[in-house]
């Protein structure tokens, strides 16, 4: 984890830091998890160098929701490259998707099952939100909008040395 940690120059808070904006925890799923929950930190986790380095140690995700806007994205990272990257953009349109490389196999069944409920269910809701959101919860487990067990470590902007 401090690898992952210092790639974002973040480090273990205080403990008697009260703030939660930047979040860590290993999953049971195995994938390590670092997540900005603050309008002040949240730029922080589009950053698209930083997944791209830690890539050359192994396999990384990226996944971003934002209900304002009703936009989100997930990317997949190996080898210091981005390999795919799906995003949804509801400003374009609530069927907007946008895909490059090869989204991992999970994609095409979860894209036709959220466009059919758009399409027959989607008067005032946006299920096409969901598509990069739910490619990230298959293939780690997690979902930003669901609480977790497990120890949680709260994290700080790390001091420039």
């Amino acid at each position: 984890m401090d690898a992952l940690w210092s790639a974002f120059q973040l480090a273990k808070a205080p403990s008697n830091t009260e703030s939660d904006a930047i979040t860590s925890t290993v999953l049971s799923s195995g994938w390590n998890l670092v997540s900005f929950n603050s309008m002040s930190t949240y730029f922080m986790g589009f950053d698209e160098d930083i997944p791209r380095e830690l890539s050359k140690q192994g396999e990384v995700l990226q996944c971003v929701a934002d209900e304002t806007c009703m936009g989100s994205s997930a990317r997949g990272y190996r080898g210091g490259a981005m390999l795919w990257r799906v995003e949804h953009n509801a400003s374009e349109s609530r069927f907007n998707i946008e895909a490059t490389g090869t989204p991992p196999p999970c994609y095409m069944e979860i894209r036709q099952r959220l466009l059919a409920k758009q399409r027959a269910q989607g008067r005032g809701v946006d299920y096409v939100f969901s598509l990069p959101i739910e490619i990230c919860e298959t293939l780690t487990g997690y979902r930003y909008d669901r609480v977790y067990g497990g120890a949680i470590e709260c994290l700080i902007e790390a001091e420039a040395e």
